[in-house]
């Protein structure tokens, strides 16, 4: 008999978020992993840029970003949450 456990994490996920953007598992290599929470962050760009100017360090690194803002929040955050995903979004691609 096999039993399928939900983890407490994916009963969040399940329930509070939207899209999952990342489905690939870990590659082997990876030793670190930044997580930037970003909520109404006019300097993100830059925060990114700063990161990617420091020594890399040893063994794989991956960078998550965080782009919440509930729905209730004023449209100027959500106005700001677009914006920096754009400028990230360009910069990645340059």
């Amino acid at each position: 008999m096999r039993v399928h456990v939900v983890l407490p994490h994916e009963r969040y996920l399940s329930q509070y978020a939207e899209t999952r953007f990342i489905s690939a598992p870990p590659e082997d290599g990876l030793h670190q992993v930044v997580v930037i929470p970003c909520h109404n962050e006019p300097d993100l760009l830059g925060t990114l840029q700063h990161l990617a100017k420091c020594n890399p360090p040893i063994g794989q690194a991956e960078v998550i970003v965080v782009i919440n803002a509930a729905e209730n929040h004023p449209e100027a955050v959500h106005e700001q949450n677009f914006a920096s995903l754009g400028q990230v979004n360009e910069w990645l691609q340059n």
